[in-house]
């Protein structure tokens, strides 16, 4: 491979400049690579693609053969070693490293969580929390990297006779907090016990400093394992010695996906490639027959999303054929009863390191937040934790905005904290005040995102996020929330659509707010 890329890309002096060379070379340059690359791997040792792949025999009780199974999961990682040159950026492009001494436990840790469904033949769900990339905006949603991680993994568990749940609910600019939606999770994703892992893509969103070490916590303790398709804090919260506590237990995080094309390929990355079709390696188009654009702005395209898919499908198929070795090597001396045994249906919470990172006296009185961190508060889960939401979609139950909502009298006093609110009928509005994310018109119309009507009546390529509030004007009088019973210390956070002004002035005039009949005083500066 080395010697094919020295003798066939270099002549045009450092790598092959496909700025220079785009339109004249890259069809004859690309059909060499292709036929070279053929020659070198053939197809015994790579991956069929999307579609079904063989079981084997049924073994003690299994609906297919764990050995075959291993090795259509090494099928996959050869495949996409191949389609990316090597597994050197694949292994660097996400922590904890392959090289890496925290690696071995963390993989333990996301092979034993695969085991335990294929062994009780339950579906893996996987939920993603984030921004616009999440959500695909600027894209057919059909090609949104939760989808795409779908369906190149899908071949492999559906063979091990389960199927691949993904719950998505990224949001476009306009979404909640990053904060509140993190932890509101299970009103969103639905009770812990439902989830397998949880993925976090906050490109470009900022959090609390508290907020990741919150919420890693609270999924660990109920055997969740976060990972996160950013770099976890961009170094700002969390350093190395910090994290390692949380890779031994699972948690995995991406950090720099573009090094899977930009270091040998690119002579430089930038809104110049916004959308351009193809990623420098020949990759004129993905595997799927999409646009091979990486980036249609500063919202990926169609290969970008894959990249990122790809990125965890290798991480994943290795953990499945360590899951298929397990359970090889356990059902030799038993049946499906000894595995169930070993990985038992009823959940167990991960061990936490014994402190959170960096408590100390100061750290503990500079928040609120901080200090419960410190003193453990989140290391339950989402106990007591409760929320009511208009954001979409989500599968929480009992989490719809209007749910808490009662009849009021003229006072703010409720007339019956047992009757809803009729939002048909009454004054005050349950309408859609999100708009839901699109198919190719971002702000500015900037070019490299062209509106992609061709996509607009496919229904795979329509944006399920959207968010909906309560609305009223000035004059409609008050409603009513009956809120959960909470422990002696709570937090009652409510959310202002408009993210961008908080509560001013003009709104303390006409809002206000009683809790429990006595009145509260509103921020000017608050957001929430």
């Amino acid at each position: 491979e080395a010697a094919y890329k020295q003798s066939n890309f270099l002549r045009w002096g450092k790598g092959f400049d496909m700025l220079n060379t785009w339109e004249s070379e890259r069809n004859q340059t690309c059909t060499a690579v292709h036929k070279a690359m053929a020659n070198h791997f053939p197809p015994v040792y790579v991956f069929p693609g999307q579609q079904p792949l063989e079981r084997g025999s049924p073994t003690r009780g299994l609906p297919f053969n764990p050995e075959l199974l291993r090795r259509h999961a090494f099928q996959l990682r050869n495949m996409l070693e191949e389609y990316y040159w090597g597994k050197r950026a694949l292994w660097e492009s996400m922590y904890p490293r392959a090289t890496e001494a925290t690696y071995a436990k963390g993989m333990e840790a996301l092979s034993d969580a695969l085991a335990r469904k294929i062994v009780h033949q339950r579906d893996f769900v996987m939920g993603f929390f984030g921004s616009s990339v999440v959500a695909a905006q600027d894209n057919c949603f059909h090609y949104a990297y939760p989808l795409q991680l779908r369906r190149t993994l899908l071949p492999l568990f559906e063979a091990a006779g389960i199927d691949i749940e993904i719950r998505t609910s990224g949001q476009n600019g306009d979404g909640g907090e990053a904060e509140v939606q993190m932890r509101c999770l299970e009103a969103i994703m639905g009770d812990l016990s439902e989830l397998d892992i949880v993925n976090f893509g906050w490109w470009m969103i900022r959090t609390n400093p508290p907020s990741r070490h919150e919420t890693i916590r609270r999924l660990l303790s109920r055997g969740v394992l976060p990972h996160f398709s950013e770099f976890v804090d961009y170094g700002r919260h969390l350093n190395e010695h910090e994290k390692v506590e949380y890779y031994k237990l699972g948690m995995m995080e991406i950090n720099g996906w573009q090094n899977l094309y930009a270091p040998q390929w690119w002579p430089k990355m930038g809104r110049a490639h916004w959308g351009r079709n193809g990623d420098g390696t020949c990759h004129r188009y993905t595997r799927e027959g999409a646009l091979g654009v990486l980036f249609y702005n500063w919202h990926p395209g169609p290969a970008g999303f894959q990249l990122i898919a790809d990125l965890w499908a290798y991480r994943y198929a290795t953990a499945f054929a360590m899951a298929m070795e397990k359970i090889a090597k356990e059902i030799q001396g038993g049946d499906i009863n000894s595995l169930k045994k070993r990985w038992p249906w009823e959940r167990k919470g991960k061990a936490l390191p014994s402190d959170p990172p960096r408590c100390n006296k100061d750290r503990m009185a500079s928040s609120d937040a901080w200090k419960r961190l410190c003193e453990k508060k989140f290391d339950n889960g989402y106990d007591n934790v409760k929320c009511s939401i208009g954001h979409y979609p989500k599968w929480g139950k009992d989490a719809n905005l209007t749910s808490w909502a009662v009849e009021t009298n003229e006072n703010g006093g409720a007339l019956n904290a047992d009757k809803p609110y009729h939002f048909n009928t009454g004054k005050w509005q349950w309408a859609q005040t999100k708009r839901n994310s699109t198919l190719g018109t971002s702000a500015g119309f900037h070019p490299g995102c062209p509106a992609q009507p061709q996509f607009a009546h496919m229904e795979s390529c329509k944006h399920p996020d959207m968010g909906k509030s309560i609305v009223g004007r000035v004059g409609n009088g008050w409603i009513g929330f009956r809120l959960p019973k909470m422990p002696k210390i709570g937090r009652i956070t409510i959310c202002n659509k408009d993210k961008r002004s908080g509560y001013m002035a003009t709104d303390a005039a006409t809002l206000k707010i009683n809790l429990n009949g006595k009145p509260i005083d509103i921020p000017k500066w608050s957001s929430t």
